[in-house]
Formats: C-alpha cells, structure tokens, sequence
C-alpha cells in the first residue's frame, strides 16, 4: 500500500487536528501545559509542540499523554467529552450543562 510521504499536507493536518485535540481534553481537565507535563512525565515544551502540531508523539508517549488526561488513548481521537468522563444520569434523568 502506497505511503503518503514525510512531511505531506495531510501529515501536517493530522498533526495539528491531534493538538487541538489534546489542548481540548488538556483543558477540560482544567489543566495548564505544565500540570499535564508532570502527570504524563514529559516536559512543557514537549506537551506545547504537540499542541501546535509541531511533534508527533509516538505509541509509549501517546500512552502517558492519555494517562496523564485520565482518559483511554482511544477516546484521545474521538469528538466531544470523552465517555469515560460523562457522568451517568439516572433513569430518566437530564443533565444540566
């Protein structure tokens, strides 16, 4: 199967749309770069540079990010709260944003 070469636009664009990602989850959590950095034990500057689609993690970095969110890896690439962090409702019941 066909590679799409290194440094392509749709590489680019899938580096960028990871970021905004991992900025949405960041702070929803209501953590800074820093905090995120700490629990997923890399630097700011490192958490920074994914955000802005600049780096691209690898699988073992990926799995401390999502760790460091409180959220499976799998629901890093998903839309929306992730649905381990919405709470469950009772029967019937609604939620108030």
């Amino acid at each position: 199967m066909p590679r799409a070469s290194t440094g392509s636009e749709v590489d680019r664009q899938r580096l960028i749309t990871f970021g905004q990602r991992l900025r949405q989850l960041r702070t929803w959590r209501g953590l800074s770069q820093q905090a995120l950095a700490v629990r997923a034990g890399v630097s700011r500057d490192f958490v920074a540079k994914v955000e802005q689609g600049r780096v691209s993690p690898g699988l073992l970095l990926l799995y401390h990010l999502a760790d460091g969110l409180g959220v499976p890896l799998g629901e890093m690439f998903g839309d929306g709260l992730p649905t381990s962090w919405q709470r469950r409702l009772p029967p019937g019941g609604s939620a108030n944003p």
